[in-house]
């Protein structure tokens, strides 16, 4: 059976049960503009946004992520060019909105825009009633307008009734930490060594 990513639920295992539920008993934190999801949309989202007149503190990201918004396309390209490449994608070259043309969007630009990066957070509930959106956590946060921007996910191999997914060396790419997993193995790998892609579109 393939075995779980936890990582992605750490927020909610080193939260106290007492704490999570006073949060959920606290009032919930009023946002203007509230965005589920931090991959490249929501970089992009937030500059559109800011460009429109957005004041400091309107714009919330909530991303189960540990790293601002960046250009996913890079991880199975320039990402993984070997050490020898004259260009080599890694972070912080690649935040959005350098994919646009546009001038990189580090943690910095985000603290000077007044955007609130709530990193390794993980939406949980959506209230659409009530305009409210829980994290794992039990942080709320009561929206003006709320932004879906959690992107995709790869198909899995066991989707289609394929074992596999949990065995060593098998890997899918979506986040950066993905990516750097995958670097890894293959830079340890021999000279020769065989390798399986599965699928044949432009990734």
């Amino acid at each position: 059976a393939m075995q779980p990513d936890l990582e992605q639920y750490a927020e909610y295992f080193e939260t106290p049960v007492t704490a999570r539920m006073a949060k959920f008993q606290e009032k919930p934190i009023q946002v203007r503009f509230l965005i589920v999801g931090g991959g490249v949309c929501a970089g992009y989202l937030c500059k559109h946004l800011v460009d429109l007149g957005a004041k400091p503190g309107e714009i919330v990201v909530v991303s189960d992520e540990g790293v601002a918004p960046y250009e996913r396309p890079a991880l199975t390209k320039a990402y993984l060019h070997p050490p020898s490449a004259q260009v080599r994608a890694r972070l912080p070259g690649f935040h959005t909105t350098v994919g646009g043309g546009g001038t990189s969007q580090a943690p910095e630009w985000y603290q000077n825009a007044g955007v609130e990066l709530r990193l390794r957070s993980r939406a949980d509930t959506v209230d659409l009633a009530s305009r409210v959106v829980t994290t794992l956590s039990g942080v709320r946060f009561r929206y003006e307008n709320l932004f879906i921007a959690t992107g995709c996910r790869p198909n899995r191999a066991t989707r289609f009734g394929i074992k596999g997914d949990a065995w060593h060396g098998v890997h899918y790419v979506r986040s950066e930490r993905d990516g750097a997993e995958l670097v890894r193995q293959l830079e340890g790998l021999e000279a020769g060594s065989p390798a399986v892609v599965l699928g044949g579109g432009y990734i």
